[in-house]
């Protein structure tokens, strides 16, 4: 399967591409990944990319998004995975991602890095729109999902709780003894 990520990428410095260049390298070695192409959202069109960027998204250019949409359709990408924060996509409240979504005609898996309690008018009715236009939609906590559900943004059963760093339990008291680290042995 190729699958495509639309999101900001290294070398731009936000937390949204690292994670985003995280999770190709986790998805190649994915049984049944052939491929992961990347969307990369950019402010600064004369920064280079990495060999994997398929496609710049100048992050102000609203028909970028749907130009962006028609590329991963003609390099075969049968799922996009969107990586959404607040901030990245451009247009009023981050509408411009819309464009790329209405044109894709691949499954969308939307991650919600941020879900707002209360967020305006604007950025409630954007993100109704993508998750609206989304197969799955992707939160790092049971919190956030209650969230997305309340909002009726989506239905339950398109939703799914992906938790989000470490475990909060890295090694056992034991192996911590002989480091220095716990209660004295």
């Amino acid at each position: 399967m190729r699958v495509a990520i639309v999101s900001t990428y290294p070398p731009r410095a936000c937390g949204i591409g690292t994670f985003s260049r995280d999770l190709r390298e986790a998805l190649l070695r994915a049984d049944g990944v052939t491929a992961v192409d990347l969307a990369a959202i950019v402010r600064d069109t004369d920064a280079e990319q990495a060999p994997e960027v398929a496609v710049r998204i100048q992050q102000d250019q609203r028909g970028d998004y749907a130009a962006a949409a028609r590329l991963l359709e003609r390099r075969g990408v049968e799922v996009v995975m969107v990586e959404h924060e607040y901030g990245i996509f451009g247009g009023p409240d981050g509408e411009h991602v819309l464009s790329l979504a209405r044109q894709l005609p691949q499954p969308i898996v939307l991650t919600l890095h941020t879900v707002l309690s209360l967020p305006s008018v604007g950025q409630a009715e954007t993100l109704r729109a993508l998750c609206g236009l989304s197969t799955l939609v992707c939160v790092f906590t049971d919190t956030a999902r209650r969230m997305v559900l309340d909002a009726r943004l989506v239905r339950p059963e398109r939703v799914r709780v992906i938790p989000h760093g470490g475990p909060t339990e890295l090694l056992g008291a034991a192996s911590l003894r002989g480091v220095g680290v716990g209660p004295p042995g």
